[in-house]
């Protein structure tokens, strides 16, 4: 609104660093970003049938930190008929991810930029991970993502908030449940970000 932007035009805006503080009006909507445009093009490609199955395969690991995670682990397993502990195509993990000694973001001990390649999964939900908390905030999720994104080839799921609740598992029944039809990711995606929202109004960023 402020630059009279042309809603039928394509648009780019250039900021030089802080010498240049543009006011734009965010409208609540989905942003996409490559982090690193040549691991983008060496990623390896996606068959439409990984992407869009009827029954995904789904798999739960990490969860045997505490007794918390175990419960949740079932229920997700139990909604989606997994298996624990085997590297299926569809992963939860509950693998702690936040901050280790407050200096320095972490996977389950091992800090993000040592992390080697671990699975070929094509989806990965993050089940438990605390850097959207009070206590162990950061906005860095684009550098997070840098990371997480070396260590497998395929789609994650990550959302800051709290991971206490049943808003975690409405939205991996709705992201990982069994179809009659094919059922793309980016509409599972949509439609387990709405079933959560309705269970967990206050939090913001989905």
């Amino acid at each position: 609104t402020n630059l009279r932007f042309n809603q039928k035009n394509r648009h780019y805006l250039y900021t030089s660093g802080i010498h240049a503080v543009v006011p734009l009006s965010i409208p609540d909507t989905e942003y996409y970003a490559v982090s690193s445009v040549s691991d983008f093009l060496l990623n390896p490609p996606f068959k439409l049938k990984e992407i869009s199955p009827k029954k995904p395969s789904v798999s739960a690991i990490g969860y045997r930190s505490s007794l918390e995670n175990e419960i949740s682990a079932g229920l997700v397993l139990w909604e989606t008929n997994g298996n624990k502990d085997s590297l299926s195509p569809y992963l939860v993990d509950f693998s702690e991810l936040g901050w280790c000694q407050s200096t320095y973001l972490c996977l389950d001990g091992v800090a993000l930029t040592a992390i080697k390649p671990k699975t070929n999964s094509t989806a990965v939900v993050y089940a438990n991970q605390q850097i959207g908390s009070s206590l162990q905030y950061t906005n860095d999720f684009s550098g997070i993502a840098y990371y997480l994104a070396k260590t497998k080839k395929g789609l994650f799921v990550l959302h800051s908030g709290t991971q206490t609740g049943v808003h975690n598992l409405f939205f991996i029944r709705q992201f990982l449940g069994q179809e009659e039809l094919e059922k793309p990711l980016h509409i599972r995606l949509l439609d387990g970000k709405r079933a959560a929202k309705i269970h967990s109004i206050d939090d913001r960023y989905w």
